[in-house]
């Protein structure tokens, strides 16, 4: 469940680095 959350934090992480 681990694996889920740190996808979805690194794929906020990535949007967040493209603004």
């Amino acid at each position: 469940m681990s694996q889920s959350l740190e996808t979805r934090v690194s794929d906020h992480i990535h949007a967040v680095r493209y603004l």
